[in-house]
């Protein structure tokens, strides 16, 4: 089984994806997910205004001082997921059904998203999940979630292999 990404940079790579549509990215294998788009272990990346429609994993960053913003995601299983360090989500427009925002790392800054679901009967689990317990941001918008902000390190505080990672 591979796990198909839309858009991907890896490995080091350096770039800007902007203005995309990208959509129906979906791994129904065992661990493993597919994204719209993938930031996978490189530094100083950027997603910024692409429209992600049905993916698994909208925009996942695995790695330090990247940036997702201003995106709009038109479902998504999770919105983002930030694994890593210093990392920003910004001014995205997040429609999930299960997480809006998942933050694994230190020093990430998470404001001023709009988090919500289709309505009270399509609601988005959770709107931003920390897992460090690390204070991610602030103007964060919430609505027709279950839960607006979870910080939960008892996952798993350390783990060796993130959520989803399509390589290891």
């Amino acid at each position: 089984y591979i796990a198909q990404n839309g858009i991907q940079l890896g490995f080091g790579a350096l770039g800007t994806v902007e203005e995309n549509v990208v959509s129906d990215n979906w791994y129904t294998g065992g661990f493993w997910v597919s994204t719209g788009v993938l930031a996978y272990d490189v530094d100083g990346t950027a997603s910024e205004e692409n429209t992600l429609v049905d993916d698994q994993v909208g925009v996942y960053i695995f790695g330090d001082s990247n940036e997702a913003e201003e995106n709009t995601f038109d479902p998504n299983y999770w919105g983002i997921i930030l694994w890593g360090d210093y990392n920003e989500a910004s001014e995205n427009d997040i429609l999930c059904q299960s997480i809006g925002i998942d933050v694994y790392g230190n020093y990430n800054n998470v404001e001023e998203n709009f988090i919500h679901g289709v309505d009270e009967t399509q609601m988005c689990d959770i709107g931003i999940l920390d897992e460090k317990d690390i204070g991610t941001g602030a103007g964060n918008e919430f609505e027709e979630n279950e839960f607006d902000y979870v910080v939960d390190e008892i996952l798993d505080p350390e783990p060796t292999t993130p959520l989803g990672s399509p390589f290891e």
